[in-house]
This record gives structure tokens, C-alpha cells and sequence, in this order.
């Protein structure tokens, strides 16, 4: 594939484009960017693209020309009363649907509420739960420590000797 390296300013010229849409297909496409001799970025675009995009028809630097202002795929003119009376079933088929929408979006809202209201309550009572929880342990550490700690000779008790004196 021969690639010709041009700058952005080179493709507005050769290629027919603006300069931001150069950039945009540059970037679109993936093409490699180096920098040149001048400081000025060079962009290696295919030479196929380059024989696509010339149009000697237009003077250089001439974006392409727009076509008038219309809806796509619309002709000029008024419509025939067919298209007319197509359009018209086309809305009154569009407005059903968008009524089916927003009943199915009502429906969804009210579920999405109870769900709502499931999850509050249940949220009050793990919390009322966690209180409890809570409460119970507060008791626990207000008890008063029993005469034998966890373990046998801390807490103020000696350790039994191993040959069994009474002292």
C-alpha cells in the first residue's frame, strides 16, 4: 500500500476537506502521523484515499457542496395526498405505541415503588436488629467481670501448684 505523507493543511487542498474533519478521518482511520522537517505533522494517507477524495471539478480548498436544506430521502414540492394519508397512519401508529410506552413505564414505576417499599422496610429491621444487637452487648460489657478470667491464674488467682500443696 502507497501511502503519501501529507501535513492537514496538504489534505484540506488535495483531499477537498476542512481542516477539523482531516483531522477527524485521520484519527477515524488510524493513519500513522509523524512529525516533519518544518515541526508541522505529516499524516501518511493511503493514495487510494487520495484518488477517492480528488475532485478536479472544484477549486481547492472548496468544501463539497451541500445539498438544499430538505429531510432526507424527501422531494421538493408539496406531497401527493397519498404520502399524506401515509404520514397520517404513520403518526396514529407511532402515538399508539408511545401510549403502549407510557402505560408500560406507569407499570414499572408502581413495581419499582413496592420494591422500593420492600427494601425500606427491610432496611428497618436489620437496623432495628442491629440496635438490639447492640443493646445486648452494652449489657455484656456492663456485667461485672466474673472471679475467674479466661484464664485460670490471671485475674488475681494463682496458679494451682502441680504438687497439690495447701497453702
Amino acid at each position: 500500500m502507497n501511502v503519501t505523507w501529507l501535513t492537514y493543511d496538504e489534505m484540506v487542498e488535495v483531499m477537498h476537506l476542512t481542516k477539523g474533519s482531516a483531522r477527524v478521518l485521520a484519527r477515524k482511520k488510524g493513519w500513522q502521523k509523524r512529525p516533519g522537517n518544518d515541526g508541522r505533522a505529516r499524516i501518511g494517507v493511503p493514495e487510494e484515499e487520495v484518488a477517492v477524495r480528488r475532485h478536479p471539478e472544484r477549486p481547492p480548498g472548496m468544501a463539497p457542496e451541500r445539498p438544499p436544506e430538505s429531510a432526507p430521502g424527501m422531494a421538493l414540492g408539496s406531497p401527493s395526498p397519498e404520502e399524506i394519508l401515509e404520514l397520517r397512519v404513520s403518526c396514529s401508529v407511532l402515538r399508539a405505541e408511545v401510549e403502549g410506552l407510557k402505560a408500560m413505564a406507569a407499570l414499572e414505576r408502581e413495581q419499582a415503588q413496592r420494591e422500593r417499599q420492600g427494601l425500606e422496610s427491610r432496611l428497618a429491621e436489620a437496623l432495628a436488629e442491629k440496635d438490639r444487637w447492640a443493646s445486648m452487648a452494652l449489657e455484656l460489657v456492663k456485667q461485672p467481670r466474673s472471679f475467674w478470667s479466661w484464664w485460670p491464674w490471671q485475674g488475681g488467682l494463682r496458679r494451682p501448684s502441680p504438687m497439690g500443696s495447701k497453702a
